[in-house]
């Protein structure tokens, strides 16, 4: 990534380290055994009898990147529910190249915490696992922002750039699954260099939000347990972000906000704008002060309070 010029205000800084400053010091977690005999495994964050919200993970990160909005969501009264992908942290590894595996395997978990209706969250790529759900069972989802940049084979592929590009996008995503020296590259970055990367590679907004040591706590042991397993799940995980779209975006009825940092848009593009007008429900912003990847930190108030706007269903009734 490129540096950019945004300004790090003292109300920045104290939001990042609010944002961050969480109270859980270990990474309790959940497993359900699904049909499959997998283990799906999850973490809980905010407030334990909130409004429920999925939250789908960036990629190279688990289910503890919601960490970053556990404090605001308690504050929102939000329940915030944060899932590993297959081979990601404690969740089983499956061989997949799509994300409806993903999206049948919430619905399981879903049925399991009887919540009939939620709403999403996601971060980075993990909106392509969040839409896919929203295709499978869209009368579960009450609404949806996504944050950050998405990847751009799936931009690629819903702009109908042709049979031969869609097929040079998924050929790309094979070579990510199968590619050794990405998974060593992956595996090296998760170590404790790889702050200084993301010092090298952010944008000024990012490089200042990294002087929080709660910041920089966060993301290493998000790191770390995304690699519990080893690189495949999470080379899988990244091929899966880069295949294109195996339905029509034009068919989603789902309402899906989606914010990107300025700094970001600068290095990625404007992907965010390019999915929210491929999508019939799709809005777009930039947000323009500060903007970076971690945009976020200063404005999860904001963020989890639009998310509460939206009525949910009461949960599935306990069978008696």
């Amino acid at each position: 990534m490129v540096g950019g010029n945004a300004q790090f205000t003292d109300r920045t800084a104290a939001a990042a380290t609010d944002a961050t400053s969480q109270k859980i010091s270990s990474p309790d977690f959940s497993t359900l055994h699904l049909t499959s005999a997998r283990k799906l495994a999850w973490s809980e964050f905010g407030s334990a009898d909130g409004l429920p919200v999925v939250f789908f993970h960036s990629s190279g990160s688990s289910r503890l990147e919601a960490k970053l909005f556990h404090e605001h969501a308690q504050r929102a009264g939000i329940r915030l529910i944060s899932v590993d992908r297959p081979g990601i942290g404690r969740s089983d590894f499956s061989f997949s190249s799509t994300p409806e595996p993903f999206a049948r395997d919430l619905l399981e978990l879903l049925d399991h915490l009887r919540l009939e209706k939620v709403s999403i969250l996601t971060l980075g790529h993990g909106v392509v696992y969040a839409l896919a759900l929203a295709q499978l069972a869209p009368s579960r989802i009450s609404g949806q922002i996504s944050l950050g940049a998405i990847p751009c084979g799936p931009l690629l592929t819903a702009r109908k750039t042709g049979h031969l590009k869609s097929l040079m996008h998924r050929g790309l995503a094979s070579l990510v699954r199968h590619g050794w020296s990405l998974r060593e590259r992956l595996e090296r970055n998760s170590q404790e260099g790889y702050i200084e990367t993301l010092r090298r590679e952010l944008c000024s907004f990012d490089q200042r939000a990294l002087n929080s040591s709660e910041l920089r706590r966060t993301i290493l042991s998000d790191r770390r347990e995304a690699f519990l397993q080893g690189a495949r799940g999470v080379a899988q995980d990244e091929s899966i972000g880069l295949a294109p779209f195996d339905y029509q975006l034009a068919d989603l009825s789902l309402t899906v906000e989606f914010w990107q940092g300025r700094d970001e848009s600068y290095r990625l593009g404007r992907s965010a704008f390019l999915l929210a007008a491929e999508l019939p429900e799709g809005r777009a912003r930039t947000v323009s002060r500060q903007g970076g990847y971690f945009f976020f930190l200063e404005h999860s108030a904001q963020i989890l309070d639009d998310l509460t706007k939206t009525p949910l269903a009461l949960p599935i009734a306990a069978a008696a």
